[in-house]
């Protein structure tokens, strides 16, 4: 026995409030990550593809063929208008707008359409294949920045305890001048051949005057249990200055005295520093420092007079 309309209507309701729920919870909730977020955010950004694609298929199916025509238009330009308003809304919910996410959402909701057009209306072999290496493509260049972070990630692990020997260019994913990725205000840093104590390259950090200029490198909760010392080698070209080291742990928002602080003499030349780790775990005041899970060390100058250039190089834990 076929089923009443209302019954209908009331499937039909129950999908859509399904499609905006998921909707909804995906692109309006906050998420954080505590480690490695660059790479989860680049893959996040390159999920927006095929997770409104499926968004897609699904308001392609749940409209109703009888009454509407060119089905897959009309979900695509759903989902697409549906993307818009959610990237509007993450204002509101403590997450932020992005255009590209926008471009992505589209481009997923297009492959669909685009998907759906063929498969209908062109049943040529030959346009179905230029159709998967299109969309291939496609996604490969979306996942292309988060498959950069993952390389990064991949040398973190394999190289450890050394931290960082600026041999390869993933390092500079690790390393970021200023604590961001791109701080033409605060340290600019390159891999350059000159000044290496280990292989040929060391890390050139370029600091501007005032505020608190540096390098940072993001650990991802790494244990240093079992070692005993932290290690590095810098060279100055110019006069002495003093430089402030940093290690965190993966305590929630310490405050400046229950982190690991301690300001380094960086005379004119080289220096080789090994600080003993027992140090670093005792220092805090109220705490010891977490050494199996060390998230952030960090080199920066304290409100310098003037600029300041010195090549870093053989961080390592021994």
């Amino acid at each position: 026995m076929a089923e009443s309309a209302p019954a209908n209507q009331t499937r039909s309701f129950r999908r859509w409030l399904l499609a905006a729920v998921v909707c909804a919870g995906a692109f309006l909730i906050p998420i954080r990550f505590a480690v490695n977020n660059e790479f989860w955010e680049r893959l996040m950004d390159a999920a927006h593809i095929p997770f409104v694609a499926l968004l897609t298929i699904f308001a392609w199916h749940i409209l109703p063929a009888r009454v509407v025509q060119n089905r897959a238009l009309i979900a695509f330009a759903i989902c697409t208008a549906a993307a818009g308003i959610a990237e509007w809304l993450q204002r509101f919910t403590g997450r932020d707008p992005s255009w590209s996410d926008f471009t992505n959402s589209a481009a997923g909701a297009f492959l669909t359409f685009l998907g759906v057009t063929i498969w209908q209306r062109r049943p040529v072999l030959t346009w179905r294949l230029i159709y998967i290496a299109y969309a291939g493509a496609l996604c490969a260049i979306t996942v292309l920045p988060a498959w950069r972070e993952f390389r990064a990630i991949a040398w973190r692990s394999v190289n450890f305890p050394t931290l960082g020997d600026f041999e390869n260019r993933n390092e500079l994913r690790l390393w970021c001048g200023d604590g961001r990725r791109d701080a033409p205000d605060g340290a600019l840093i390159r891999l350059v051949a000159d000044h290496a104590s280990h292989g040929t390259h060391s890390l050139c950090i370029e600091t501007r005057a005032h505020g608190t200029p540096g390098v940072r490198f993001l650990a991802a909760d790494q244990d240093w249990r079992g070692y005993r010392t932290l290690a590095f080698d810098i060279f100055n070209p110019g006069d002495s200055f003093v430089l402030s080291l940093r290690i965190d742990d993966d305590f929630s928002k310490p405050e400046r005295e229950d982190r690991y602080y301690r300001g380094l003499t960086i005379a004119a030349g080289w220096n080789h520093i090994a600080i003993p780790l027992e140090e670093i775990a005792s220092s805090p005041k109220n705490r010891r420092l977490n050494l199996a899970s060390i998230r952030r060390v960090v080199f920066f100058l304290e409100d310098p007079a003037q600029p300041r250039v010195f090549h870093l190089d053989y961080v390592r834990t021994e």
